[in-house]
């Protein structure tokens, strides 16, 4: 499918919910909560459905959204950034009886789920993906629009520094600060406003690290009990996986966080290592520099198994 289909289909609903995925990103947020105001502004009746509360690091994106209680209407829905159906969480039941099912996504190994889908691996979010269908209808933006969107593709581009950011990517960049939006404010946001606790945190979370794989690989972890003892919650750790791997030498870096019965995990790699081969081999996704899956069992286990995975995939196996 390509953009213009893809659009086409998109203003053809009237009424619709829009889902991501759990623990929303920047991407997720700014693109989904992007594309509503752009459905509004086109007579649209829309709304954004998240299972839990904004993280608080993305108040400054001003997000209106619905719980899924709330979400009763008989609607059609579009599914934004989300590699495959179960990281919708709860949010299934809304997908589940909804009316048309349209699904827009950069992740490469999305499993191309829904009535309707666009799949563009080689975008760098998909709050990029977002402003190619605006642009496609010919209605331009408006401030509101290119803030929430500049905001979706600086978080999954890491300020412009993943190599996810192609040339594309800036000039996209370029017309969204043409709408006099506040990039300073913005990236300060995202980047530099850090709270207390969260600095707390990052400091128990650099004591767990260890390095493996003759060096090519190093980890972090987070467990619950971390988290209440730095007054911490769950959504404190975003960015949290670029800790093991900025260490000098390293390939991939890995963050594992605890959750009830699992350990989440978060893989990235800095040039050669795909390590969405890792999160696909134990039912994740992601694309080729970042990954995420989830493990049965302890810390430990985790540990074990994500180290045997990546010295695989760094030996080429």
């Amino acid at each position: 499918m390509k953009i213009a289909d893809i659009t086409k289909e998109i203003m053809g609903l009237e009424k619709v919910y829009i889902l991501v995925h759990v623990s929303p990103d920047g991407d997720a947020l700014g693109s989904s909560l992007a594309l509503c105001e752009f459905l509004r502004t086109q007579g649209k009746t829309a709304d954004v459905v998240l299972e839990a509360p904004v993280p608080e690091g993305y108040a400054f994106m001003n997000p209106q959204a619905l719980s899924i209680a709330e979400a009763k209407q008989p609607r059609d829905v579009i599914v934004l950034d989300c590699g495959d159906l179960a990281r919708t969480g709860l949010a299934r039941e809304v997908y589940d009886r909804s009316g048309k099912k349209v699904v827009v996504d950069h992740h490469a190994t999305n499993s191309g789920f829904g009535d309707i889908c666009l799949v563009m691996g080689d975008m760098s979010s998909t709050g990029e993906i977002i402003c190619r269908i605006i642009e496609e209808t010919g209605c331009g933006f408006n401030e509101r629009i290119a803030f929430l969107l500049y905001s979706a593709i600086m978080s999954d581009t890491g300020g412009l520094r993943y190599s996810c950011a192609t040339p594309e990517t800036v000039r996209t960049v370029a017309k969204l600060m043409e709408y006099d939006i506040d990039t300073a404010y913005i990236n300060r946001m995202l980047f530099e406003n850090n709270p207390l606790y969260k600095i707390k945190l990052k400091g128990m979370v650099i004591s767990t690290l260890k390095v493996a794989c003759q060096g090519k690989m190093a980890m972090v972890h987070v467990t619950k009990e971390m988290l209440a003892q730095a007054g911490a919650t769950d959504e404190s750790t975003e960015g949290f996986v670029n800790i093991p791997r900025s260490v000098e030498g390293v390939e991939i870096g890995v963050f594992l966080k605890e959750r009830e019965g699992e350990i989440r995990v978060s893989l990235r790699s800095n040039a050669y290592a795909d390590v969405s081969r890792i999160a696909a081999q134990l039912g994740g996704g992601g694309h080729f520099h970042a990954g995420g899956c989830s493990v049965k069992g302890s810390m430990e286990e985790a540990e074990k198994i994500i180290t045997r995975k990546a010295e695989e995939l760094l030996q080429g196996k």
